[in-house]
């Protein structure tokens, strides 16, 4: 079964780079989702939300308290972001949702709801 993914965004200047990021990545047996949004507006913001998901794409093999708490040190010298990453395991062709757990970076603090 394919998954369609699509994100709609716009900067609050339209001079300015957007900080809100979306991206989807198909592995062998699931499919991670993750948005981020950089904090603030403008480059900074964009350049946390890139950094955030290039820091997952990299780490999708990790634990979530793992993949969070580097997330976090990643971000440290950025103007932080709040991200969220969700994801469904592939089993027969269908998909089948994690346990329900969203987890915020904010700079240098995490925190976890789910």
């Amino acid at each position: 079964m394919a998954v369609t993914v699509g994100m709609a965004r716009a900067s609050a200047n339209a001079a300015e780079l957007c900080g809100d990021m979306a991206q989807s990545w198909a592995l062998k047996d699931r499919t991670v989702l993750a948005i981020a949004d950089g904090l603030g507006h403008g480059k900074y913001a964009a350049e946390a939300a890139v950094k955030a998901m290039d820091y997952i794409g990299k780490h999708l093999d990790g634990a979530p308290d793992r993949l969070f708490s580097g997330l976090q040190r990643d971000l440290r010298l950025t103007r932080g972001a709040a991200v969220a990453v969700a994801g469904s395991a592939r089993s027969n062709s269908t998909y089948s949702p994690c346990a329900p757990a969203t987890y915020w970076c904010f700079g240098q603090t995490v925190w976890r709801s789910g």
